[in-house]
């Protein structure tokens, strides 16, 4: 039986590599599973069988974004990677991932926050310009990946050498490693951002990009309001 967990920073590719291995193995993949909601993939599935709380009794890859380990502390929030080493002996296998480009991950985030977190995007210069918001938040989120990789003893897998056009390092770091996935996971059609049909782009700007912003205090204002504050 082989369970894998994927443990993230926000934006580093980890939906796609958790579907490649799920793909691969032919077996079920739970997301979120420190902190489901209704109507994210496997939400269901994790609550009837409360597989964030118990050993899974069956094949399983499961990822974590440690934006779920976050912990108040008075007035502020903290992140903890308590629960993880807490079920670590779960898996077969642990894998860390994190990006390398802050500015690009946050790029990538503050779309997300706009737009959705699972449809394409097109890069709006408004929403790229207050992005660096993000980029102190993931220097904390990379901080604390690099503490459970310390403490696990394994490596960190970074996006931009995960999903590189040259195959070696998945080959070497997954399947040579005994963690089978799906290639077709990994290209250039998978990917957000900047990835609609040309003949669509008009109408996603109407839809989502002209109708409004959300400001460096993450409040939604209208466009004619960002505008004058231009």
């Amino acid at each position: 039986m082989k369970t894998i967990l994927i443990v993230h920073t926000p934006r580093s590719g980890a939906r796609s590599l958790l579907f490649a291995i799920s793909d691969a193995l032919k077996i079920p993949w739970w997301d979120n599973p420190f902190a489901p909601r209704p109507g994210q993939p496997g939400y269901e599935q994790i609550k009837e069988r409360k597989v964030w709380l118990e050993r899974p009794d069956q094949p399983v890859v499961m990822k974590t974004n440690i934006i779920e380990h976050l912990k108040p502390h008075g007035k502020v929030h903290y992140f903890t990677i308590d629960n993880i080493m807490n079920i670590k002996d779960w898996f077969d296998h642990i894998l860390i991932l994190d990006r390398r480009e802050k500015g690009e991950q946050a790029i990538s985030l503050e779309h997300g926050d706009h737009f959705g977190w699972k449809l394409p995007y097109m890069t709006d210069p408004h929403l790229q310009k207050i992005s660096q918001r993000w980029v102190r938040y993931l220097k904390d989120a990379s901080s604390t990946i690099e503490l459970l990789a310390g403490k696990l003893g394994v490596s960190i897998h970074y996006y931009e050498d995960l999903y590189s056009e040259d195959k070696t390092y998945r080959k070497q770091n997954l399947g040579q490693k005994g963690i089978p996935y799906n290639e077709e996971w990994f290209g250039k059609d998978r990917r957000y951002r900047d990835n609609i049909p040309i003949e669509e782009v008009e109408e996603f700007k109407q839809k989502n990009v002209i109708q409004g912003h959300y400001d460096e205090h993450g409040q939604f204002i209208t466009k004619e309001e960002w505008d004058k504050q231009k």
